[in-house]
């Protein structure tokens, strides 16, 4: 599925880029998390609670990448391919046969970051909505370590984004987007078989620099 993803992402760019000029250049992110603590009970088979998860948030992050741009009068296109490293926290309360213990839980998340942006361009500012489209490389959890708890994550995992840009000189794009996730990071477990009921939807504001050659 990643092989035939990438190759539709390079059959996309190689067609826009007769939309117009088409520029690539490096874009820098910093990724701002939105969003409040959420808590479910977990009970087991007897329907007695055995674990208690709140899901914290989303650490802030850096992300960098490589970036396209074209546009065709009032009209543009910027995909751009970014490396990311993302951090969840979780705490579990944890009712076991000696008592209730608290700990913290992280999934820490390395992935290829698509986001393909289409929209208006009106003098030097920009707005524009699209897809986003994340390629896990490689994931490191505990949450799956307590007793019952499974995981078994999907490699392609996607969302919309809302850009608004601004142009200050020609071969700089600033932007600020608003990232809405797809997925719930507790879809890849389960507990003795049944779904996480918990809403851990990433939310996130992301600060764009694109240079261009």
């Amino acid at each position: 599925m990643r092989n035939q993803f990438l190759l539709l992402i390079g059959m996309m760019m190689i067609t826009f880029s007769s939309f117009g000029q088409f520029k690539l250049g490096v874009n820098a992110n910093y990724s701002s998390t939105i969003g409040e603590a959420q808590s479910v009970s977990l009970l087991d088979n007897r329907g007695f609670e055995i674990y208690n998860l709140s899901y914290l948030g989303q650490e802030n992050f850096y992300s960098i990448g490589l970036t396209g741009y074209a546009e065709k009068g009032n009209l543009y296109f910027m995909p751009a391919v970014n490396y990311r490293s993302t951090t969840h926290s979780i705490q579990v309360m944890d009712y076991g046969e000696g008592g209730a213990e608290v700990n913290k839980s992280k999934i820490e998340t390395q992935s290829i970051h698509i986001p393909i942006t289409a929209g208006v361009k009106y003098k030097k500012f920009r707005l524009g909505v699209g897809p986003d489209f994340n390629m896990v490389l490689d994931t490191n959890e505990d949450l799956s370590t307590y007793s019952g708890i499974t995981f078994n994550e999907r490699s392609l995992k996607t969302g919309f984004h809302f850009s608004l840009g601004y142009d200050p000189i020609p071969n700089v794009r600033l932007g600020i987007n608003y990232e809405l996730a797809f997925y719930n990071i507790t879809n890849d477990y389960k507990i003795s078989g049944r779904s996480i009921p918990l809403n851990a939807t990433p939310k996130m504001l992301n600060f764009t620099v694109a240079l261009f050659l």
